[in-house]
């Protein structure tokens, strides 16, 4: 095994864990739809990652154009969860959008596994790349050359990361400073992305980036997640901190209709805590949810009324 393979094996690995983390929020909250999204988008690059490793250590020319088809493949995934992870992000992408790149990728993928030949990738048309950066690190990509359709699908790809890019920074200046890890993830993963394209057709002599690139997006999004966790439990702080509020005004309430209440022998009048002396009932209304209506009780009727008692007692006699 090539040495320059092993940082993509740790990737790979940190890609598949990232995406396992970020899916288990999504299954435990269906509301959690960013999360969902980059699981999908972990996992295409991890399919991405596994035929880097194999083309780095290919031999063999025929070999080769197998796992750079994985490549390929792997592309019009990472493609189509990407642009479904900007809709879900953004909300700008329409539904039959994402669709859209997802059957022209998908058609891009059927031709390039159906026909091998010069239009796709044949083992009788090489591009073997031998990179060296500085003293120590030497690298070499034992490739063929891909064809027309593979670069039309590279091409289309690049299209799409464009118009993310352009609506994640029109995004960025709606939402503020708080997703632009994001957005400076997601603009260097685009030049990755370019700057692999144009070494894979040979325009100048470089290491290929994209599979490097993506690291800064896990993390970045990694800082998003704990910022939206940090403003969830700032808010469950605030709901907390006024139904506290609101619990202690109600005791203060229902405190105050507890203990001795000073009441007036003659008139019935209560003293409240101030000092002040009010009716009953509207001591009782201000410091509780009670409501009055006025009647009068029998001895009281009696007593203010006696005519209606003389009258209630000669009728009783009468019957």
């Amino acid at each position: 095994m090539v040495a320059y393979s092993i940082p993509v094996i740790v990737l790979a690995s940190l890609s598949l864990l990232v995406g396992l983390f970020f899916l288990s929020i999504y299954r435990r909250n269906r509301k959690f739809q960013v999360s969902g999204s980059f699981s999908l988008v972990c996992f295409a690059i991890v399919l991405y990652d596994i035929g880097c490793i194999g083309l780095y250590n290919s031999t063999d020319f025929a070999v080769s154009a197998h796992w750079q088809r994985l490549q390929f493949l792997a592309i019009a995934a990472t493609t189509v969860t990407l642009a479904l992870f900007y809709q879900k992000l953004t909300g700008k992408f329409a539904g039959h959008t994402v669709l859209m790149i997802a059957v022209v990728n998908f058609l891009f993928s059927v031709v390039g596994y159906s026909i091998h030949n010069g239009w796709t990738l044949t083992a009788k048309v090489t591009a073997e790349k031998s990179i060296t950066v500085g003293q120590f690190l030497h690298l070499h990509y034992m490739e063929v050359q891909p064809g027309i359709v593979y670069n039309l699908q590279v091409l289309f790809s690049l299209i799409v990361f464009t118009i993310c890019n352009i609506g994640l920074i029109k995004y960025l200046r709606r939402s503020g400073r708080k997703k632009l890890a994001i957005v400076i993830a997601m603009i260097i993963f685009y030049f990755a992305a370019f700057n692999d394209a144009l070494v894979g057709v040979g325009l100048y002599p470089f290491i290929y980036l994209f599979e490097y690139a993506f690291a800064g997006l896990m993390i970045s999004m990694a800082m998003m997640l704990v910022g939206d966790f940090m403003d969830i439990a700032e808010e469950f702080e605030k709901v907390n901190r006024r139904l506290e509020a609101a619990v202690k005004e109600r005791t203060k309430e229902v405190k105050a209709l507890s203990g001795l209440l000073p009441i007036c022998a003659s008139c019935k009048k209560i003293r409240d805590d101030k000092g002040y002396w009010s009716q009953i009932e509207t001591y009782l209304k201000a410091h509780s949810d009670a409501t009055f209506s006025h009647g009068i009780c029998p001895e009281c009727q009696d007593k203010l009324y006696p005519e209606l008692a003389q009258y209630r007692s000669s009728d009783q006699k009468v019957q």
